[in-house]
């Protein structure tokens, strides 16, 4: 017996004219460019970021700070006459407790605006000296004792690579000649930093600065430092 096949099958002329009208629908016309060009969104103007502001320290707020840079030279004779005696000559300390301002390491680690509190306001069994001497001189004095954990060569060697390799970004009188680079005439900047803080920067490089561990050794690069406070 034969069995009729499914009426709701596709006969073979059927499936050919569904395939025609496959095609031609997809050959339809495509929908239209638009007429006028595409407005593109406008984009914020770039701008450059804010130069960076120092930051104070909180405990060197309420000093004052001097109207031209500090003398080690002019502050010499004020030394000899008032420090002296229980400091030494040489900076090595005669009385017990006097600061031994050869020490380099301690040096390096105090901020200058420190040792012009102490100078200014006393400490234990030291005076102050803010009575006697005027802002300018106790400034004066706190950078000539600085000198003495610096040598004349270290100046010498660190004036080399400054000039040699920080020159082009901080310029030759270190007022900086890039965006960002700090000015190192700013007394009062400078005085709340202690050395130990610029050799990171120096060492490890700081935003735009890159880092000079391996390209200046750790004597360069205190000598640099020594050299930028001169």
């Amino acid at each position: 017996m034969k069995v009729k096949a499914p009426s709701s099958l596709l006969t073979p002329s059927a499936l050919t004219l569904a395939l025609i009208f496959l095609v031609l629908t997809g050959c339809a016309s495509p929908q239209p460019l638009p007429v006028e060009p595409t407005p593109i969104p406008t984009l914020p103007p770039a701008t450059l970021p804010p130069a960076a502001t120092p930051t104070e320290r909180p405990e060197f707020l309420n000093i004052s700070y001097p109207e031209k840079p500090p003398s080690a030279a002019d502050a010499q004779l004020l030394y000899e006459e008032n420090c002296a005696r229980c400091h030494g000559e040489d900076g090595n300390g005669v009385v017990p407790e006097a600061r031994n301002f050869g020490d380099a390491d301690y040096m390096r680690g105090e901020a200058p605006a420190r040792f012009y509190q102490i100078i200014s306001d006393g400490r234990g069994s030291m005076p102050g000296w803010k009575e006697e001497l005027s802002d300018q001189e106790r400034w004066d004095l706190t950078f000539y004792v600085w000198s003495f954990a610096v040598g004349p060569d270290m100046l010498s060697q660190g004036q080399a690579v400054f000039e040699q390799n920080c020159a082009v970004c901080h310029g030759a009188d270190g007022k900086g000649v890039v965006p960002d680079a700090p000015d190192f005439t700013d007394v009062k900047w400078v005085a709340q930093h202690a050395s130990t803080d610029f050799f990171q920067v120096v060492t490890e490089g700081k935003e735009a600065m890159p880092a000079w561990q391996g390209r200046l050794t750790p004597e360069e690069r205190w000598a640099a430092i020594e050299y930028m406070r001169t």
